[in-house]
């Protein structure tokens, strides 16, 4: 009998969840390419934002590659010697990609809180909960760091502070969701709001990372139930990409809910046609009208950086069209 999970519960549950994290990543890829495409004149800041965030979701999945590779080919299977470099550096870049995120939900939170007294109760459960998962976040992988193998992981001495890891970081993530979605709801009057149900439920949960949120359970439920396999390092790899593609999803959610907003902004056109006794002429008249709208859910509070000064206004346009057509060149038409 094997006194161990086997490899199918260790390095093969991390490689499982390599693959899964293999295809966000390419999600991760095609939102960036959105962004980039439809935010050609935000500012640098936000681009370098974006560009970071991608750039650490292609080297975590690399790292995850290569020690899954690592283990299962060129070591075979054998997992008594010391956590190869690799490994070591998937766990740093989680952290990192997971307080980026967490960080940039919390200037959006800040954005949206208008209320002194709400800011003061929010951030001061924040910066506890944050302060004490920065903490654990230096104090875990330095013990990670010193183990021999992944015996002495699977065993692991500090059991209780990964638990607390996990939970705290699940914790920032609800109080920064509720905190969101109550914030969009109080901002409702001063919002435009799609008359789609489905749409507005959608913008709520891309908004405020609640899928996210609700997934990052499985990471100290798992480590709690099954804490001799690996189970919830696959849960944890593919929490990283799902952090990722919903900040990018928050950041783009402007694109996909109003694309259609991107004809609708250009100059109006007067379509004027003209009966000439044989036909109709069309004639353009460009007319342009500007007007300030409200903000909708997927622009109201977005984490990014802008000039100073700096005002967006949205034109609002009226296709209209004139019909000109003369009372003897009408008669004319019907004699023909």
């Amino acid at each position: 009998m094997s006194d161990g999970p086997g490899l199918g519960l260790t390095l093969g549950a991390a490689f499982a969840g390599g693959i899964v994290q293999t295809f966000l990543v390419a999600l991760v890829t095609v939102q960036t390419y959105i962004f980039f495409k439809a935010n050609t004149d935000v500012h640098y800041v936000n681009k370098w934002m974006v560009f970071l965030l991608w750039t650490l979701s292609i080297i975590h999945i690399v790292c995850v590659i290569h020690f899954s590779y690592y283990y299962l080919v060129v070591a075979g299977g054998n997992i008594l010697g010391s956590p190869v470099w690799s490994f070591r550096a998937e766990s740093a870049l989680e952290i990192l990609s997971t307080n980026l995120t967490q960080i940039l939900y919390a200037i959006r939170l800040w954005q949206l809180t208008r209320s002194t007294a709400q800011r003061l109760i929010i951030f001061s459960v924040l910066g506890c909960l944050i302060g004490l998962n920065i903490g654990l976040n230096i104090f875990v992988p330095l013990q990670i760091s010193k183990a021999h193998g992944f015996a002495d992981l699977l065993n692991f001495r500090y059991a209780w502070a990964v638990r607390l890891n996990f939970s705290v970081t699940s914790a920032i993530d609800f109080v920064l969701s509720i905190a969101l979605t109550f914030n969009l709801v109080k901002s409702a009057r001063r919002l435009e709001w799609t008359d789609s149900g489905t749409e507005v439920v959608f913008a709520y949960a891309l908004n405020t990372g609640i899928f996210a949120s609700i997934f990052s359970l499985t990471c100290p439920i798992t480590y709690v139930l099954m804490p001799e396999n690996f189970i919830f390092l696959a849960m944890r790899i593919i929490l990283t990409g799902l952090y990722t593609n919903s900040l990018l999803a928050m950041l783009n959610a402007r694109y996909y809910f109003q694309k259609s907003d991107l004809i609708d902004n250009l100059n109006a056109q007067t379509n004027v046609l003209l009966y000439n006794g044989r036909g109709f002429d069309r004639r353009f008249h460009a007319s342009s009208s500007t007007s300030a709208r409200k903000p909708t859910i997927n622009e109201a509070g977005l984490p990014l950086f802008q000039p100073r000064g700096e005002r967006r206004q949205v034109t609002d346009t009226i296709q209209q069209v004139e019909v000109k057509v003369t009372k003897e060149r009408f008669h004319d038409s019907l004699e023909v």
